[in-house]
């Protein structure tokens, strides 16, 4: 199954209509979600494809499973009460321009950390181990 339908198919389970979704990923207008859902629109974003997903209470992972792009024994696991409190958290950001500023940072952060993890964590330790340097030599400066 392509990933628009299968977009359609999560929204259609959880009793949304297209202009609520809409409305969740701060875009007004709807009919661009539809061309996204009837498979009009190729390539998505990782922050829309972020957004879609926290929309639809679903991972990224998920998302891409269902729509058959990941392998089917890939198994990404439903949302864990924590990712659905950030959700929450982040669903309750009253500010549209915030809340997409917020996701996209999460995105790059997620991004980070899933190469990392491929790398075998050295790219995540070496930030890690900057990151002290650099809270050592603000101390000192100090």
């Amino acid at each position: 199954m392509a990933l628009g339908p299968t977009i359609r198919r999560l929204r259609q389970e959880r009793q949304l209509q297209i202009n609520e979704l809409a409305m969740r990923l701060s875009r007004p207008d709807p009919s661009y979600l539809g061309k996204i859902e009837r498979g009009e629109v190729p390539n998505l974003s990782s922050e829309l494809m972020a957004q879609i997903a926290m929309a639809l209470d679903v991972s990224i992972d998920y998302l891409y499973m269902e729509a058959g792009v990941l392998p089917a024994d890939h198994d990404p696991g439903e949302l864990d009460s924590t990712e659905r409190d950030l959700i929450r958290a982040i669903r309750g950001i009253g500010s549209p321009s915030v809340r997409q500023r917020v996701l996209e940072q999460l995105t790059w952060i997620a991004e980070v950390a899933r190469d990392a993890d491929l790398a075998r964590q050295p790219r995540l330790k070496l930030a890690a181990e900057e990151h002290e340097e650099y809270q050592s030599k603000q101390q000192s400066d100090e």
